[in-house]
């Protein structure tokens, strides 16, 4: 999923990583194991910030913005 997420437009990528960081997440915590926790949120938090750029790009009325949101998001 993270070579997915690593082009400019992989919208769907980049949701897939933190879905997958939850998922994992999860399961390291059901096991008891602390390990991985502290990358792991830091992953969901930088992968969250590039999925709300894609977002906004996405809705109709954000269309003048999208050049600079696509920068942002490079």
């Amino acid at each position: 999923a993270l070579e997915d997420a690593r082009g400019p437009s992989e919208v769907e990528g980049v949701h897939q990583v933190r879905v997958a960081t939850r998922r994992l997440d999860a399961w390291l915590r059901l096991d008891g194991r602390a390990v991985l926790l502290a990358d792991l949120a830091w992953l969901r938090r930088s992968a969250a910030s590039v999925r709300d750029l894609d977002v906004v790009a996405a809705l109709p009325a954000a269309e003048p913005l999208v050049p600079w949101l696509a920068a942002l998001r490079a």
